[in-house]
């Protein structure tokens, strides 16, 4: 159910939302600043909420047609009341409004136009919108707007700079200031040059996980070498009913042998980061219904099941991970940014195109997963595959038995070459590991090649990979004695 925090949180993440599509629309470098105003020791304890950037100004129609929904907030704890300040680039004044959103839609009191001032000097353009709201626990919401943050990080936007700023403010009027971490510097925070958004979002996720698994798990911390990447990416042309869809996928895994044993090394969990253009928000369902439609079998993993927690993020929850941890962050967004209102409204994605959506989504999760698959077969082996590795310490005992005991010398030298060994190395041992080894290779090359066509898995590798033979078959099985 949802309660005044949501509410809250629900209003902040549009609020960040329309920020970054007015700085996109502008189409040069712009600042995207969070300030929260934490005042603790009065009667009732309040936060006041700010946010601003440097894009272009405000339609106003993004707030005019603003349905917040009254079921989820309790007035009681928030007035309803976000005060407007914006500018247009060529504009001579500053603009300020009261919007209240307890009003309805159509009503002509709900956006209220306050006194213009004037710019005294200079050419710029932004907004800023705040609200105050009482919290109870003014320390879980500066929690959440810091990870909040941290999530907005992970995009590496090349062409907007954030800040955060915390301020508590006491009877005294003294302040303590707390800002991003320097890892966490806005300059320092953005992609590689000339990444293109995945190689960015990817590179972030990674900063994302060695923050989050560092400091905390100092006995199992993840390094950066330790992390493997695989990236997916699947789009739509440009239409009349569409703006270029783009939907960008990263996951990052850590091996499980990686990771020194702790009691906290495996998470059987995965929080899925997702984003909307360019901006952390609720998943959607379709991205629910695309997730839930991979055939995660395939790549050794087993879904239990998936479910959304408070804030609408989806939680991938596992049966026996093979792996020590598994990270997904999904983007989606449009080639050619919409207006700040259609963004609101929802018209960027309409309800017939969800289904192509879906698609689109399923195949660069797919295409993901195929990278990490073809990178690191062993670790993404089906559960089919990983059965009959079983049997292969069994097997390759078995055949190196069988050659050893064999009294036909030439076909042990012919077998140990074949195999890369010298004869005279070549003991039952070794024959075991260096068989086991190419029964291994085999098991991982023959799994790839399923699910990419009828004549991919036509011819399978051979256990001894050389020109054709000539082992005389006759005479070796009238020479191979058993012990």
């Amino acid at each position: 159910m949802a309660n005044e925090s949501s509410g809250v949180r629900k209003l902040f993440q549009i609020l960040i939302s329309l920020a970054i599509q007015r700085c996109r629309l502008s189409g040069i470098l712009c600042r995207l600043t969070i300030s929260l105003k934490c005042f603790r020791e009065l009667e009732t304890p309040c936060v006041r909420i700010s946010i601003s950037d440097t894009g272009v100004g405000s339609c106003l129609d993004e707030f005019r047609t603003m349905d917040f929904g009254a079921h989820l907030v309790q007035w009681d704890k928030w007035d309803g009341l976000l005060f407007i300040t914006t500018t247009s680039i060529n504009e001579k004044d500053i603009h300020h409004y009261r919007l209240n959103l307890q009003e309805a839609v159509s009503s002509k009191v709900r956006l209220k136009r306050l006194p213009s001032t004037s710019k005294h000097f200079g050419t710029f353009s932004g907004t800023e919108v705040y609200f105050s709201t009482d919290e109870d626990n003014i320390d879980e919401l500066v929690t959440w707007v810091v990870h909040f943050v941290q999530k907005m990080l992970v995009l590496k936007v090349q062409d907007i700079l954030v800040d955060l700023s915390i301020q508590n403010i006491d009877n005294q009027s003294s302040r303590h200031e707390h800002f991003l971490l320097k890892t966490e510097d806005p300059f320092s925070a953005s992609g590689p040059l000339f990444a293109s958004s995945v190689e960015s979002m990817t590179s972030g996720l990674e900063d994302y996980i060695l923050k989050h698994r560092g400091s905390e798990e100092i006995a199992c911390s993840v390094r950066g070498e330790d992390m493997k990447v695989g990236m997916g990416h699947a789009s739509r042309l440009r239409t009349a009913r569409n703006a270029g869809q783009v939907f960008d996928v990263a996951i990052v895994i850590v091996p499980a042998t990686t990771v020194p044993c702790c009691s906290r090394a495996s998470s059987q969990t995965t929080e899925v980061l997702y984003y909307q253009n360019f901006s952390p928000t609720s998943i959607s369902k379709f991205a629910l219904s695309s997730l839930e439609g991979i055939k995660w079998q395939a790549y050794g993993l087993k879904l239990k099941e998936i479910v959304v927690d408070g804030d609408g993020q989806a939680v991938l929850q596992w049966e026996d991970l093979p792996l020590a941890h598994i990270d997904i962050a999904i983007h989606s967004f449009f080639m050619n940014c919409p207006s700040p209102e259609d963004h609101l409204n929802g018209t960027v994605l309409p309800t017939s195109q969800e289904t192509t959506d879906m698609k689109l989504l399923r195949k660069a999760v797919k295409t993901a997963l195929d990278d990490l698959k073809n990178k690191y077969t062993e670790l993404f082996l089906s559960s089919h595959s990983r059965k009959i590795q079983k049997h292969a310490p069994d097997l390759s005992r078995s055949i190196a038995s069988l050659i050893a005991s064999s009294n036909d010398q030439e076909f042990q030298a012919e077998c140990a070459s074949l195999l890369g060994l010298n004869s005279k190395d070549s003991d039952t041992k070794m024959l075991q590991i260096c068989i086991q080894e190419k029964l291994m290779k085999i098991i991982s090359m023959n799994d790839l090649k399923k699910g990419k066509g009828a004549g991919a898995a036509d011819l399978a590798p051979n256990l001894f990979e050389c020109e054709p033979l000539d082992l005389h078959p006759r005479k070796a099985h009238e020479n191979y004695k058993y012990e």
